[in-house]
């Protein structure tokens, strides 16, 4: 099965800095070495390789920074944050457990609005309450 680690471009000829310095630079959230919407690509190797032994944890850890970022970048598209920070650390055969759809899924911990399906946003209509019925 791929990991995220196999998702993540092969390192970046002349890359002059180690992945690990790639660091978010916040509220803006870009990279502090290269400027670039963060987590970059050598930020995503760097994140990749610290849960290399346990990624399972990773994408916790990344619901975590998601929450911040959405707070530092609103009111940035959450499904654009969602692809940013969650996608790329997902297995590819993943299917989410709201649509079935693959490439994404309902993540415990991320806000509903985060989860780029229909369903997802039929639960955040307005005039909806949050099992999506109306009422």
């Amino acid at each position: 099965m791929p990991t995220a680690a196999s998702r993540i471009p092969a390192r970046q000829a002349g890359a002059s800095r180690p992945a690990e310095d790639h660091r978010a630079r916040r509220p803006a959230w870009s990279c502090a070495i290269d400027a670039a919407p963060w987590p970059c690509p050598l930020a995503r190797e760097a994140l990749a390789g610290a849960y290399r032994h346990d990624p399972d944890r990773l994408v916790p850890h990344l619901a975590t920074l998601i929450k911040l970022a959405a707070s530092d970048l609103w009111p940035a598209d959450p499904v654009l944050l969602y692809e940013r920070f969650i996608a790329w650390a997902l297995p590819v055969s993943l299917f989410c457990r709201l649509c079935g759809k693959p490439s994404h899924d309902a993540i415990p911990g991320i806000p509903p609005r985060f989860i780029p399906c229909e369903v997802a946003k039929r639960l955040h209509t307005p005039g909806r309450g949050p099992s999506g019925r109306a009422g």
